[in-house]
């Protein structure tokens, strides 16, 4: 029963939120600029990248479980990661990127376009940045550990 009460079981619901989601892109990208290269990916593809490391984190906590001191930490990067997911998801729902609604998308739309990937970056990073309390916990966890 103790293995039930987990509560980093949420990372693979929200892994198979993401896997579902990631059908319902409209042929949407995301395309970053370094200098004169751009690098597109498909929106499928990121749902898909984000689903993996989430089930990464699981596999982390699945296994490091027992010398992670800090029970505020993991539920402060739980609940960070899960929001960060769900503000992408919603983002894009909002947005009409993804097929939930019947809002047209308006794919000529150029500047929009940038304003939409300026956005998703800056929730990518909210994301890289929820990340910070596990490395805290986890170096925390080896350090008493030695």
């Amino acid at each position: 029963m103790r293995y039930i009460n987990r509560k980093y079981h949420v990372f693979i619901i929200t892994a198979i939120f993401l896997v579902v989601c990631s059908f319902l892109p409209l042929r949407q990208t995301f395309d970053i600029r370094i200098f004169d290269t751009f690098y597109v990916f498909p929106l499928r593809i990121v749902y898909r990248v984000l689903a993996a490391l989430l089930l990464l984190l699981w596999g982390i906590y699945t296994f490091a479980h027992l010398f992670i001191p800090s029970g505020m930490l993991t539920r402060l990067n739980i609940f960070l990661s899960v929001l960060a997911i769900l503000l992408i998801v919603g983002f894009h729902t909002w947005t009409g990127q993804l097929s939930l609604t019947n809002k047209p998308y308006p794919i000529n739309d150029v500047p929009l376009f940038y304003r939409n990937n300026i956005r998703l970056l800056v929730l990518l990073f909210f994301f890289a940045l929820a990340q910070i309390p596990l490395l805290i916990n986890l170096i925390k966890g080896i350090i008493k550990s030695v």
